[in-house]
């Protein structure tokens, strides 16, 4: 305001000296230092307020439906676009530059890390729920508990970067606390009758919460955790078709984002055997206990289905 206030002294004072011509014009040049100052002062009053409008950028579509589901009110963009296969995508200039702009990068370096081998990201806020130097399982967003424990965590950097919406945040933390509560009792559901079927799978990403529910994994086909190695061998599938003979009733289960030759060639050697595509990736906008059943829903269909 002090620097108005002198501006508008000034052109006051300009306009004055030139009361003795024909016509009084103001001096262009202070307007234009004015009009300048004006635009600058309107800039920082946004700027502080830019956390409000501008989109938590999210690594994963699952971290991205955690976020819409935590905070349905605030906007949220995913580096994987719709669709794309995660252990093969490397992101773009572009999206770098997005995530490094964005108030709060949302990220999981357990699943992530290899998208950025060459290029890093530079956020200053940036919020890794399950670092890859930490013990524990990837894909850790498809366990109900893990999700429990990482409540707290996710709701300290929201409030903390929005605090315009810390309290929509904290009114929302019973039904959150619900909604695990009644996942956790669905997949304890689906959990008996798996248990007696056994799985066999391409992916190991549904490992985790298999083991968690104790629910038999008789063969897994590619080696590691993320996926990045789709091999397998001869080998392998001979030991997995001797499991599905053993155990006629397991269920295939394959990824809707990954490759899925070796199970069904499996199926080929054993037409009767259930084949589930589950998607453990969901989209940006998906709440995460809508990925949830959707993936339960899958299972309890196949259970259902006549052989």
């Amino acid at each position: 305001m002090l620097i108005k206030q002198k501006i508008k002294q000034y052109v006051f004072q300009s306009n004055t000296q030139q009361k003795g011509k024909h016509r009084i014009f103001p001096n262009y040049a202070i307007i234009v230092t004015f009009t300048i100052l004006c635009v600058t002062c309107i800039t920082d009053a946004t700027a502080k307020n830019s956390n409000q409008d501008l989109p938590i950028e999210a690594t994963l579509p699952a971290i991205g439906g955690i976020l819409h589901w935590i905070a349905p009110e605030m906007k949220v963009h995913c580096l994987l676009p719709k669709g794309a296969e995660p252990h093969h995508f490397r992101p773009s200039a572009r999206q770098l530059e997005r995530a490094n702009n964005s108030p709060l990068l949302v990220r999981s370096s357990r699943d992530d890390l290899a998208w950025f081998k060459t290029q890093h990201v530079q956020s200053k806020h940036i919020l890794d729920l399950w670092p890859h130097d930490e013990k524990g399982k990837n894909h850790a967003w498809l366990l109900p508990s893990v999700i429990g424990n990482a409540l707290p965590l996710i709701n300290n950097a929201l409030t903390q970067t929005f605090p315009a919406f810390k309290n929509t945040i904290l009114k929302h933390q019973p039904d959150l606390q619900h909604s695990i509560k009644i996942i956790e009792q669905a997949w304890a559901n689906i959990a008996i009758p798996l248990r007696k079927h056994g799985i066999i799978m391409q992916h190991a990403a549904w490992l985790p919460l298999f083991e968690a529910y104790q629910i038999p994994v008789l063969a897994v086909l590619e080696k590691g955790n993320m996926g990045h190695n789709h091999g397998y061998n001869a080998k392998k599938l001979d030991q997995a078709l001797k499991q599905l003979q053993k155990h006629p009733n397991a269920i295939l289960i394959a990824d809707q984002r990954h490759d899925d030759k070796g199970l069904k060639w499996l199926q080929r050697q054993h037409p009767s055997s259930q084949l589930v595509y589950l998607d453990a990736v969901g989209t940006c906008d998906q709440p995460w206990p809508l990925l949830m059943q959707y993936n339960i829903d899958l299972l309890v269909a196949a259970l259902h289905k006549p052989q």
